[in-house]
């Protein structure tokens, strides 16, 4: 049988352990969310782990080089429902397939590897639980086309938007990386520009991708104008 003291140590070891325990991540944030919003410690917990499967759908999304995250409505939603209601998913899409699309291209030309994109990320999203519409398509295969040296002409005939919604599509674009530029967050260029999470994000990962080639399409769109990156900013979140 133990002694007193024995036993007293054990309990205080035991004690310690628990604090430790509790001193997590988890715990710490379902105690701030009870005592923010006045939950008791169940429904807090309840809370915590319904953001954090939202978490899991929406922001844990892995990319492979190529691959941008877009968040494209649910296929679950109705069709008669209003876009701006709709649930959203993000979703994985393949815009810059090289070996296949090298393939298409030598096999079926232009037109065939455009018809293979939009079939390639359709596809991608459907298998995801979500849906693209038209506008999602353009959106992301304009600025694709403009940075590969299409005219404006050319464009226009292959997306069937008019010149005006090309160049105001690049202007977007271009004022989005010049905020990035300058070390805007992405709630701080959606502040400014009033574009949604979804497009500042496009338009950040076609940056990205077409930097990285030193493509002389994109240095002649930004020009000598455009911030340097790490530039002072005037907007504070």
């Amino acid at each position: 049988m133990q002694s007193p003291s024995t036993q007293r140590g054990k309990a205080a070891r035991a004690y310690g352990a628990d604090r430790l325990r509790n001193k997590t991540a988890r715990k710490a944030i379902i105690h701030a969310i009870g005592r923010d919003f006045n939950l008791t410690p169940i429904i807090a917990e309840a809370y915590f782990s319904q953001v954090a499967t939202y978490f899991d759908q929406h922001a844990d999304v892995s990319l492979a080089t190529g691959q941008i995250c877009y968040e494209a409505v649910s296929a679950a939603e109705p069709a008669s429902k209003h876009i701006a209601l709709a649930a959203r998913v993000s979703v994985r899409l393949t815009l810059f397939g090289a070996q296949v699309d090298l393939t298409i291209l030598v096999e079926h030309g232009l037109a065939g590897l455009r018809r293979h994109r939009i079939l390639r990320m359709t596809r991608e999203a459907i298998d995801q639980g979500a849906l693209l519409s038209y506008e999602d398509l353009a959106v992301i295969l304009i600025i694709d086309l403009y940075l590969k040296g299409y005219q404006f002409t050319e464009i226009e005939l292959k997306t069937n938007h008019s010149e005006t919604s090309v160049r105001r599509y690049l202007k977007d674009f271009i004022q989005v990386v010049a905020l990035q530029h300058q070390n805007f967050s992405i709630a701080q260029i959606r502040q400014v520009t009033g574009f949604s999470e979804r497009l500042t994000g496009e338009y950040i990962e076609l940056f990205s991708h077409y930097d990285t080639q030193k493509n002389d399409r994109l240095a002649l769109l930004l020009g000598p104008a455009t911030p340097k990156k790490g530039a002072q900013k005037e907007v504070t979140s």
